[in-house]
């Protein structure tokens, strides 16, 4: 239950820092629902402290954890269940949460790689690189 508790604070933390304040409690509410789901099964689970340090920009390459936010954004309408980005629901979203240059360089995000993981894992990355929120080592 603590770690339940520390990881809802740091989302809370780090959603303050990402999205603009009007969408935050919905969107914190279906990030926690989706990770939820997304723990529930062995093929997607995965640890609290990797999905924890991805919340504050850093992005451990873990293929767990890559298996596990390709889970996730289905749910939550980042992709679509055949593996491909939901571009519609993005555009909405992003339309929400960024402005101008921002904007742009979330649109820009908005790539199919290789896999749906590999594109869930690289959409989440960039967006995290759009809104300003880097990880230390991924600030190129």
């Amino acid at each position: 239950m603590f770690k339940l508790v520390i990881f809802v604070v740091a989302l809370a933390v780090v959603s303050c820092k990402v999205l603009k304040p009007e969408a935050t409690e919905r969107d914190r509410k279906a990030f926690q629902l989706a990770h939820k789901k997304c723990q529930m099964s062995d093929e997607t689970k995965t640890e609290e402290e990797l999905v924890r340090k991805l919340l504050q920009g850093e992005f451990v390459e873990d293929e767990q954890l890559k298996k596990h936010m390709y889970c996730m954004s289905i749910p939550m309408k980042v992709m679509h269940e055949n593996g491909t980005i939901n571009v519609e629901s993005l555009k909405a979203t992003f339309n929400e949460y960024y402005d101008g240059e921002q904007l742009q360089r979330a649109l820009d995000c908005l790539k199919e790689y290789a896999t749906p993981v590999e594109t869930a894992w690289e959409l989440i990355k960039c967006k995290h690189r759009a809104a300003g929120f880097l990880n230390k080592a991924d600030s190129v």
